[in-house]
């Protein structure tokens, strides 16, 4: 079935919200898009506005072609939106949307024991420029490191950790090296912002996660990405890249797993009776400390999802 004309197109789009069954499987997809798009945007599309706003097409929806793994990670992403929210079966949920012979089973096996929706998770914990009062200004980040988890095995397999030079706030205060244990040399040894990007990029590729192995960064809360990596930018003179607009909050998926309030790291470990590794505060630490949360979590048939704020992730 061929759509000819907008008209059409949006005529068909509001059967779907009438009858999910006997409906083109193109359409069934573009519902699912447009589903997908409320809950990381806060916007009520029609479809049609929504392939736009994803960069798609309904050809390309209809014809499963040139973006069918990314429309496949879409539907596969809201499939468990709705398995973790309404806790249904992966059945259960298939069938609700009318799927039948669909590209998920390839790109994201839910139904399979601990299937997660990405190959690597790269845990991120930024350290920044800080004072004991409010006001403080600009933060610069002086720490970049993560840990590369992989989701089938639970292993790290590999770590970074970068030390970056400050260029408005030079000399840390006493309040910041108590709190994150990093001392003035090691920044004064370090590099520009631009140059651990980079660095850090070079260490993605190197793990083929920029082109053959897909991933999802993990943080404990937002402002990791949300706030800081932008204000950053912003003083460093260069844009936020493209794998940093969309991230999971762990804290935000533990609440929803466990039942609880959002707290911590330091609490989400003590609630699942693991035990700290290293100094709170110091990046690296906090970022085996997350891997841990992450692949207990795991371990316990949990299935990671971005938790991108609104309006964030196409900004």
């Amino acid at each position: 079935m061929v759509v000819d004309n907008l008209k059409e197109y949006h005529a068909l789009t509001k059967s779907l919200t009438e009858n999910r069954t006997n409906i083109p499987q193109y359409m069934r997809k573009a519902l699912i898009l447009k589903e997908y798009t409320y809950i990381i945007t806060g916007e009520r599309l029609n479809a049609y506005s929504t392939m736009k706003k994803l960069r798609c097409n309904p050809l390309d929806v209809a014809e499963d072609t040139t973006k069918s793994m990314y429309i496949s990670r879409c539907i596969a992403n809201i499939l468990q939106y709705y398995i973790n929210h309404n806790q249904w079966s992966y059945d259960q949920t298939l069938n609700y949307w009318a799927f039948d012979n669909f590209q998920v089973h390839k790109f994201a096996n839910l139904n399979e024991e601990n299937a997660q929706l990405f190959d690597y998770f790269v845990v991120l914990d930024f350290e920044a420029t800080c004072d004991n009062y409010r006001g403080f200004s600009p933060q610069e980040i002086i720490e970049f490191p993560s840990v590369l988890l992989d989701a089938n095995t639970l292993e790290i397999v590999s770590e970074i950790q970068i030390y970056i030079k400050p260029v408005v706030h030079k000399v840390l205060t006493s309040f910041c090296t108590e709190l994150t244990g990093i001392q003035q040399g090691w920044v004064e040894n370090g590099i520009t912002f631009k140059a651990a990007y980079n660095r850090y990029s070079s260490w993605l590729n190197d793990h083929g996660l920029l082109d053959e192995h897909s991933f999802a960064v993990i943080t404990c809360g937002d402002w990791d990405l949300k706030t800081m990596l932008p204000n950053q930018c912003r003083l460093s003179n260069m844009a936020v890249p493209n794998i940093f607009k969309s991230w999971i909050n762990i804290k935000r998926c533990f609440s929803e797993y466990y039942q609880t309030k959002m707290v911590g790291m330091a609490n989400m470990l003590d609630q699942l009776n693991i035990k700290l590794m290293g100094r709170h505060h110091s990046g690296i630490d906090d970022c085996r400390n997350i891997s841990k949360i992450a692949a207990h979590m795991i371990e316990n048939k949990y299935i990671f999802y971005h938790t991108t704020p609104t309006h964030y992730i196409h900004s």
